[in-house]
């Protein structure tokens, strides 16, 4: 009986030192992290402030493509559909059609030149070849 009595003690003790050793563990952060906040206040969040590299950045300049011209390629393309056989002219009258339909834009300046040539010459895909103006 000796035998179990100490060994039911040794239990009963190596429990509590493992109890206590984890509520101290457990209490040690509790107990810092207060008094850390109670000594020093707490940070402000810091606002948004513009600095020299985030400066705002100015409005893009507004588009100055008044001006070209592509006339010339929507000549060339009625010029190549009235020449072609009649099977072959739907690549051109679309393209010429859209041609049209661009040109007013180009010279009030709402498109570039160049991207307008650009749609007329996806309207060729199926043509044998584009005129020298539309390229």
């Amino acid at each position: 009986m000796k035998n179990t009595t100490w060994i039911w003690i040794g239990c009963v003790v190596a429990l509590l030192c493992s109890a206590s050793g984890c509520k101290k563990a457990e209490e040690e952060p509790a107990d810092a992290a207060p008094s850390a906040t109670a000594s020093t206040p707490p940070a402000p969040d810091p606002t948004p402030t513009a600095s020299a590299s985030e400066a705002p950045k100015p409005p893009p300049p507004p588009v100055t493509n008044v001006g070209g011209d592509i006339s010339g390629c929507c000549a060339a393309l009625k010029a190549d559909a009235s020449k072609l056989p009649t099977k072959d002219k739907g690549p051109y009258q679309s393209a010429a059609a859209v041609c049209d339909g661009l040109a007013g834009k180009v010279k009030s300046g709402a498109i570039n030149a160049a991207d307008a040539k650009r749609t007329v010459r996806a309207q060729l895909q199926r043509a044998t070849s584009i005129p020298g103006a539309c390229r």
